[in-house]
This record gives C-alpha cells, sequence and structure tokens, in this order.
C-alpha cells in the first residue's frame, strides 16, 4: 500500500471522527491523570509525588549515613558525596558567586544539585523510569525557592531596596537609555529569567523532547 493510499485512509477516519460517525472522543485530563492513591476524592498520591518522596528519603538516607561514618581513607559513598560537595562547592558555588561570599550558600545549592541529578536519573533507572522534572511544577517550586532567595539576599544582605534597583542598571550609560535598560533588566530579572530557568529545566527532562 503506497503512502499516499495509507494518508488518504487516515484523512477520511478523521473526517468520519469529525461528522461523529467513527465515535471519536477526544482525550481530556482524566486519560493522563493517574493517580497511585486517591484521586476520586480532593487530593490524591500521583506517581511524581512518589518518586520525588522517594527520591528525598534515599538522598537524605545517603547523606546522613555517610556523614556519621566520615574516615581518613573514604569509602566508596564517602567518596562519591565528596565528588559531588567538591564539585558544587568549587565549579559551582565559589565560581559563579565568588570566593568570598559563596559559603552561606553551598547547602542551597547541593540540596538543589543532587536532588535535580537523582531525579533525572529516575528517568533511566528500571523499575521506575519516570523524570519528576518532566513534571512542570517541580522546576517551578525550585525556581521559586532560588528566586525569593535570591531577590532577599540582594536587597537584606547587598544592597537595599533603593540600590538592589539602581544596581539594574549599569554604570556609564547616558541619562536617555537608562530609564529603558531599567525596565528591561527589571523585566528580565524578576519574571523573564525564572520563567525561562524553570521552562529550561522542565524541556530538557520532559520525555516529549
Amino acid at each position: 500500500m503506497s503512502l499516499s493510499v495509507v494518508s488518504a485512509s487516515w484523512l477520511q477516519v478523521g473526517i468520519a471522527a469529525a461528522d461523529g460517525d467513527g465515535g471519536f472522543e477526544a482525550p481530556g485530563t482524566s486519560d493522563f491523570y493517574w493517580p497511585v492513591i486517591g484521586g476520586d476524592s480532593s487530593w490524591a498520591i500521583t506517581r511524581p509525588m512518589l518518586v520525588m518522596a522517594i527520591s528525598v528519603v534515599v538522598l537524605a538516607w545517603f547523606f546522613v549515613t555517610v556523614a556519621g561514618r566520615l574516615t581518613v581513607v573514604p569509602s566508596k559513598r564517602q567518596w562519591m558525596a565528596e565528588q559531588a560537595y567538591g564539585f558544587v562547592r568549587n565549579t559551582i558555588a565559589r565560581d559563579v558567586i565568588g570566593a568570598k561570599d559563596f559559603k552561606p550558600y553551598i547547602p542551597l545549592l547541593m540540596t538543589l544539585f543532587t536532588l535535580i541529578l537523582f531525579n533525572n536519573v529516575m528517568g533511566v533507572m528500571p523499575f521506575v523510569q519516570f523524570p519528576t522534572m518532566s513534571r512542570i511544577a517541580f522546576p517551578i517550586v525550585l525556581t521559586l525557592i532560588v528566586y525569593v532567595v535570591y531577590h532577599t539576599v540582594a536587597i537584606r544582605r547587598k544592597h537595599g531596596v533603593i540600590g538592589y534597583l539602581k544596581s539594574l542598571v549599569p554604570p556609564g550609560l547616558p541619562l536617555w537609555l537608562r530609564p529603558i535598560m531599567f525596565v528591561l533588566e527589571f523585566i528580565t530579572y524578576f519574571f523573564i529569567r525564572p520563567l525561562t530557568l524553570a521552562l529550561r529545566l522542565f524541556g530538557n527532562i520532559s520525555p516529549a523532547t
């Protein structure tokens, strides 16, 4: 059967379905919502929630047990924990934030890094095979946490409200260009950047990509 015949057949099926002859019913949200527990009431435990909870328990158990048995000659688990910590501390925190101010933010960055990494690995782990970050709610929540911490630190510890708003405009610009740059930077820092970061994390892990 040629490709044109197959296409024509599918076209006829689609037309018949549109006319109501084929009994076609478009899928709704209920067809893709498969709760593990509940679902008929106002609450439910879904598969993404379950995978996220398991990942939190596993990571907490791993780091607590490693921290309680530190040795001079590290075991395999201690070596893995030290490698992850060293990568976050030296490559992410110190290089991005700066050698002077990075230490207070290592716990947050370490938590985000290991949580995102482990949940992404869940996408190829046998018997799980579900990346939780492919559900947009999780990247949004993580983005909101970073969003609040970022602006709180900038306002309370660095610049203050007025100073922070002034820092959005690079020095040395002509007077006529400063209002335009302020509006662009304000929209970028407060709206566009958190949205794009959440969508990038979601898009990289989404099974459709």
